[in-house]
């Protein structure tokens, strides 16, 4: 059986901390607010996951609904229809617990480039993001 979660790496961050409060898909952003694309030539063919950290989801009106969804490209800017590679679905109020969750997919990534795309909806979403990065199989 392979290690499915490795060693935090900074150079595989795909987002770090932002607030999302509109219904809206926002993309993965840096500490200093621009757009996060990785390059991932060196892990072609390898299995990643994804690994999301939230500190908050807001539950209101009962309609929000949190997805995350990861997407590559061949072209870094992302110009021509991305694949999306992974998604994952946060729930329902019933089925997120309040707090830090940790959740991973794993996939191999088709195109060359990746990034995360954070999609909120309903009346008023409120997505708290700590931190979300990337982790090779090993």
């Amino acid at each position: 059986m392979k290690n499915v979660l490795t060693a935090y790496d900074s150079a595989l961050v795909l987002a770090d901390t932002q607030a999302i409060t509109t219904a809206t898909t926002t993309y993965g952003k840096d500490s200093g607010g621009t757009a996060k694309v990785l390059d991932l030539q060196n892990y072609k063919n390898t299995k990643m996951f994804a690994n999301l950290r939230y500190t908050a989801v807001d539950f209101t009106t009962g309609d929000e609904v949190y997805t995350l969804k990861i997407q590559s490209c061949d072209s870094s800017n992302f110009s021509s229809t991305p694949v999306f590679e992974s998604t994952i679905p946060m729930g329902i109020a019933a089925t997120v617990a309040a707090g830090k969750v940790l959740r991973s997919v794993g996939y191999v990534p088709e195109g060359r480039y990746v990034r995360a795309a954070f999609v909120s909806a309903g009346t008023s979403p409120v997505w708290t993001i700590d931190k979300l990065w990337l982790s090779p199989e090993t």
